[in-house]
């Protein structure tokens, strides 16, 4: 079975950390490709969530695992509020 069949869907999340001195800043933004083979460009296409920790025990992963079921969760629930949109449109 191949690894990776390099399809994506045209629609997902992207997430950055912008550092904020002792705190850092977790920023989901939805974007979206012109292709779904191999899609190496990604425009941003809206701003979704964002929530900021504390910056040693974030990158130390030292994070809750509330907090890091509340990452998961708003990943998740994001994906899935954009599949279900592209469906309904198509």
């Amino acid at each position: 079975m191949e690894m990776d069949d390099r399809k994506r869907a045209a629609d997902g999340v992207v997430a950055c950390i912008r550092d904020e001195g002792d705190k850092i800043r977790l920023i989901f933004d939805d974007v979206e490709s012109k292709t779904e083979e191999n899609p190496i460009s990604w425009d941003f296409h809206t701003f979704y969530t964002w929530n900021t920790y504390v910056k040693e025990k974030a990158l130390g992963s030292e994070l809750t695992d509330e907090q890091y079921q509340e990452i998961g969760f708003n990943l998740m629930a994001r994906l899935v509020a954009i599949h279900k949109t592209k469906r309904e449109h198509e």
